[in-house]
């Protein structure tokens, strides 16, 4: 998985999204559902399913960072709730 790339594209998801919150969130979530679905419906999706959940925790941090540099803080803080919901 190209990191830099699977993060350009969730980048632009937020970036469309704007500043509306419910928007935000909905980009949030539909890149966490590309993910997921990323993983396909063979016997070894299961295990790919959850590297690919895993990949989107970690994109999280630095998701944030480019948010507060580009001062789209509507998106650092519901990036912030969102890395908080996964780690319980």
């Amino acid at each position: 998985m190209n990191r830099e790339k699977v993060m350009g594209r969730f980048l632009a998801g937020l970036e469309r999204a704007g500043r509306d919150w419910a928007r935000i969130d909905r980009a949030i979530e539909e890149f966490k559902w590309f993910m997921a679905e990323s993983a396909g419906q063979d016997e070894w999706s299961t295990e790919l399913r959850e590297y690919y959940l895993h990949e989107f925790r970690l994109l999280l941090e630095p998701a944030i960072q480019a948010a507060v540099e580009r001062e789209e803080y509507e998106w650092a803080e519901a990036l912030t709730r969102q890395s908080q919901l996964l780690a319980d």
